[in-house]
């Protein structure tokens, strides 16, 4: 009888410890719980021209972006939920948003009679999970997610971000950061459904994957990943850089990156659209940024082997032909890749903080790019070079009452030379207004 008294006591201290830590574990997880709200308003007006030839197209779309963000503690130290509501507003639109790419409507989810509407979707979902310490660590997560790799990332530079249905790891091994992602759809910044990614004669491609590894040491840091579309395409990128310490409030920052693609089996089509290459291309892009104080100069310079056989072939860098793919090359701006085969790329830059004026949160930046593409395909058909000029100017907010609200305003004037020797030419002038406000809600 005392032998079960005292295995009753240890069965009640046992189940009142158990009670204890899950008390204690369920209230990390919704302890360490956020919620954020993020409103995102975005006007976009595009005007599309070809001189001498009557050609025009203009545009013009404005939207009320909303992203309920949710971010978990973890259960245990270890376990947690994460998940994200997507809305766009329709507040106007010329319904004619095709662009100077036939990409569809900028912002807008479009309508099957063609004309743009507001749309809501679950844009994030995962499961994730963690373990290790400080110096050899893993977080996993799975399900509905952004990805934020170079060559499987996410396309944020519209109204709402995409984001994929798979899987996502970042490890730790002792300063060397690893990574990886793996999808098997994808839902578009202006769809309210995922997808199957596919290729550019629509046929399917089951899933894509990246995978790389980074590593910072001083002023040093080392970049490689390598993807690939399931029997469509395989992509490497290989990114180093420098930061040399000139004197107080001076550096000098060398970087270099280089993409190389390959068709990857039986789904490749690259060879029937322009822009894209018969069997394999690569991409080198060398640049340099002076800072003096508040002020950076750079200077970026980009070559590319694209050779298509029959089209004017380009750089291909997405992984499918619905998916936004990796630009992370310098010379990569608001209108153009300038990606084109055989092309030869120079751009200059300067961009200011106005800390320095006693204006934190104003800052200022402006790109010049210019490409010339000499004897390819391209220029055979009558595209000899390409220029854009790149503005942009932008505002965070430092006001306590203010705090999360920026406004950012780009401006990009694309002008490319074709078609003959008559002089006609193309020009694109893109403009983009965002106002974002983050609002913690807990």
């Amino acid at each position: 009888m005392r032998a079960f008294k005292l295995s009753a006591l240890g069965a009640a201290v046992i189940a009142a410890t158990a009670a204890t830590a899950a008390q204690a574990s369920f209230d990390q997880f919704v302890d360490d719980s956020t919620l954020e709200i993020k409103l995102r308003n975005a006007y976009f007006d595009n005007d599309y021209k070809i001189n001498g030839m009557g050609a025009k197209e203009d545009w013009h779309e404005w939207a009320q972006g909303i992203e309920a963000n949710y971010t978990s503690g973890y259960a245990f130290g270890m376990f947690g939920f994460d998940a994200s509501l997507y809305g766009a507003l329709k507040l106007d639109s010329s319904n004619q948003a095709q662009g100077t790419n036939g990409e569809g409507d900028q912002l807008l989810r479009v309508g099957d009679s063609g004309d743009a509407k507001s749309f809501s979707k679950m844009g994030q979902a995962y499961l994730k999970a963690k373990f290790g310490d400080e110096d050899l660590n893993i977080h996993a997560k799975a399900g509905y997610m952004k990805h934020d790799t170079v060559l499987l990332a996410t396309s944020s530079s519209r109204l709402l971000p995409s984001s994929y249905k798979g899987y996502a790891f970042d490890a730790n091994v002792y300063g060397v950061n690893l990574y990886g992602a793996w999808a098997n759809k994808i839902s578009y910044r202006t769809s309210q459904d995922y997808e199957d990614f596919e290729n550019g004669s629509g046929d399917k491609i089951d899933n894509l994957y990246s995978v790389g590894a980074a590593y910072e040491i001083g002023n040093l840091y080392l970049n490689g990943e390598y993807g690939e579309g399931k029997d469509y395409m395989k992509l490497g990128y290989l990114n180093a850089g420098y930061t040399f310490e000139l004197s107080e409030g001076m550096s000098l920052l060398i970087d270099g990156q280089y993409y190389k693609a390959k068709e990857n089996g039986k789904l490749w089509d690259g060879a029937n659209y322009i822009d894209s290459f018969a069997d394999d291309a690569k991409l080198v892009n060398l640049n340099t940024a002076l800072t003096i104080d508040y002020l950076t100069l750079s200077l970026s310079y980009t070559t590319v082997d694209a050779d298509n056989g029959n089209n004017a072939g380009g750089f291909q860098y997405w992984m499918a032909a619905n998916d936004y793919g990796g630009g992370n090359f310098w010379t990569s701006r608001q209108i153009s890749d300038f990606y084109w085969d055989g092309e030869t790329t120079w751009q200059m830059g300067a961009q200011y903080d106005f800390t320095g004026f006693d204006m934190p949160g104003f800052y200022t930046g402006v790109t010049f790019t210019r490409g010339t593409l000499g004897n390819t395909e391209a220029a055979k058909l009558g595209f000899d070079k390409e220029t854009e000029l790149d503005v942009e100017v932008g505002y965070a907010f430092q006001q306590e009452s203010l705090k999360g609200l920026s406004i950012k305003v780009q401006n990009g004037y694309h002008k490319s030379y074709i078609y003959d020797a008559s002089g006609n030419d193309e020009r694109t002038n893109n403009l983009r207004v965002y106002v974002d406000y983050t609002l913690s809600v807990f």
